[in-house]
Order: structure tokens, then C-alpha cells, then sequence
């Protein structure tokens, strides 16, 4: 038979709040893909010193792709209204949260150091 398409899996939270969540990425370097879906959506992205990476109003199907390195900390204004992807892996929102959301995502112990 056919082989089927193989999805990546789904970025879940390996720790979460209300307000925030964590997630861990497999390496120091990554590629997060961030979008708007239904409606606007304001994203703040932060990196590992806390200046900003990207800022600003995504409309309702635009898309902002961040090469990423360190940690990373995305801030979202509409969270039902947006979606992102890690190396291509779909990252799930936490259920229950509170709006603003921010993600963080942390690469490897020994890359972050």
C-alpha cells in the first residue's frame, strides 16, 4: 500500500500557566512561523536578551516567519485568532488561557548556556 504523508507531531507545552506556557525546542537554532487566522492579531517577538525580533498587527491570513536562535518569547494579543509552527511542527495553544498569551520557547539546556 501507499505511504501515507508523515505530519511532524505538535508542539505541546511542557509547562503552562494561564497566562504563558513553555515549550521545548530540539535545537538552539529554529525557525518559528507565526499567523494570524480569522482576524487580526497583534504578536510581539522577543529573543533571548529581550530585544524585539518582530513586532507588530498580523490581518487575518499573513504570516511572519522568524529565524529563531536561544530563547525565544512570543506575546499574543488575540490567541484564538493565531496559530504557529516550529521546524514546521504545528505548536498547541493550552487550553484555558488568558489573553494576552505569551509562549516561550526554550532550546536544549546545554545550547542555552
Amino acid at each position: 500500500p501507499p505511504r501515507r504523508p508523515r505530519h511532524p507531531p505538535s508542539r505541546r507545552p511542557r509547562s503552562l500557566r494561564r497566562s504563558d506556557a513553555t515549550y521545548a525546542v530540539a535545537s538552539s537554532h529554529f525557525t518559528l512561523v507565526v499567523s494570524a487566522t480569522s482576524s487580526e492579531c497583534w504578536i510581539s517577538v522577543t529573543g533571548p536578551t529581550g530585544a524585539s525580533v518582530f513586532s507588530g498587527v498580523l490581518a487575518a491570513g499573513q504570516q511572519q516567519t522568524i529565524p529563531a536562535s536561544g530563547l525565544v518569547s512570543v506575546e499574543i494579543g488575540a490567541p484564538s485568532s493565531f496559530t504557529a509552527t516550529v521546524n514546521g511542527s504545528p505548536v498547541t495553544l493550552p487550553s484555558g488561557y488568558q489573553t494576552p498569551l505569551t509562549l516561550h520557547f526554550t532550546p536544549p539546556a546545554s545550547a542555552a548556556t
